[in-house]
């Protein structure tokens, strides 16, 4: 609260709010929530309630599924939902005995939770329920809380093997090995954006080379790491701005935060290169992670003397893994986070 005039050439950066889902890596925190009162604003910086970004995968194989972001919450609207749902982790299937064992899957994509932009309530419980009788009546901080992202899913793992020529092994062995799913934006006012599915893929025995003659009794075998997904970005926060005059050139950014993007995957193991058995290890697109999901831009509610200059827009999706690297696979990139709201009244009717 200041009683005569606020001048911000700066930034001022409101702390962020809730935590992010967990998983491989966790999602962004929602952003901040602010009350600013004050009879002039001034200058030409900003006040910054953005949500934070997602993580960016950067390994394979670690084999987490992801958890929720914190639900939003707008108690009068009788919505309550997930901020952004956790992902799941990549398949790691194997084919033993003629028979599947395990996720056959890549990661299945982060959903986010549906907009309550739309309700009828919502207008409603702004005006009478935070703002009666032209006067705030309650904190909308207390009652009013964005989404965080939600987390990442993490890589599958499995490996097969090939014995040599000694062995009457079943060579109709195979695994699916699949990466990670990307986790969706956390929502506030509008919708977070969906994360991306990973990619799976076949990979099985009998394609690995093995000693031809058995004389070296030694076996093929290959690792195959799914890549991890990125996590998703945070909601945008909240401000209620109460001014009699507010510069143009001020700006308030309630942003939401961008989804992080997805892995690559690998294969590393043993197998026969025509002379001997030598240590193998190779990077590629297949068992791509999806990228994940931009969270939802904020809410500011504003008494002014005009319309200040507002930035809501909802944060970009991720990219998956394969795109980073260069090529082509099955997973899928995050959504952008739709674009937050204002709700603006003429400064007179606190007066």
């Amino acid at each position: 609260m200041v009683t005569e005039s606020l001048t911000v050439n700066g930034t001022i950066q409101v702390k962020k709010d809730i935590a992010g889902g967990g998983g491989s890596d966790a999602g962004g925190a929602s952003g901040g929530n602010l009350e600013l009162f004050a009879k002039e604003i001034a200058g030409t910086g900003q006040i910054n309630v953005d949500g934070a970004d997602g993580s960016t995968g950067n390994s394979w194989g670690n084999d987490n599924n992801a958890n929720a972001g914190a639900a939003y919450s707008i108690p009068s609207t009788g919505k309550d939902g997930s901020g952004g749902v956790g992902a799941e982790r990549g398949s790691n299937a194997q084919y033993n005995n003629n028979s599947w064992n395990g996720n056959r899957d890549g990661g299945d994509k982060g959903q986010a939770h549906s907009s309550i932009y739309n309700d009828s309530t919502l207008k409603s419980y702004i005006e009478d329920y935070l703002i009666s009788g032209a006067y705030i009546t309650q904190s909308p901080i207390d009652t009013m809380l964005p989404g965080s992202g939600g987390g990442s899913g993490g890589g599958g793992n499995g490996q097969v093997r090939r014995y040599d020529n000694n062995n009457n092994s079943n060579y109709r062995d195979r695994c699916e090995v699949g990466g990670g799913g990307g986790g969706c934006g956390g929502s506030f006012i509008t919708k977070g954006g969906d994360g991306g599915n990973g990619d799976e893929r076949y990979h099985h025995k009998n394609s690995l080379s093995v000693d031809p003659d058995g004389a070296n009794n030694g076996d093929a075998t290959m690792n195959y790491d799914g890549g991890e997904a990125g996590s998703g970005g945070g909601a945008g926060g909240f401000i209620l701005l109460v001014s009699e005059s507010v510069s143009l050139d001020v700006t308030f950014s309630a942003q939401g935060g961008v989804g992080g993007d997805g892995y690559w995957g690998r294969q590393s193991g043993n197998e026969w290169d025509g002379n001997s058995f030598a240590n193998y290890t190779q990077e590629n697109n297949t068992m791509s992670a999806g990228g994940a999901g931009g969270g939802s831009g904020g809410l500011i509610i504003g008494f002014t003397d005009k319309t200040p200059t507002i930035q809501l827009s909802g944060g970009a999706g991720g990219i998956p893994g394969h795109e980073r690297k260069g090529g082509n696979s099955n997973a899928n990139a995050g959504k952008r986070g739709e674009d937050g709201a204002t709700f603006l009244y003429d400064v007179s009717e606190l007066m």
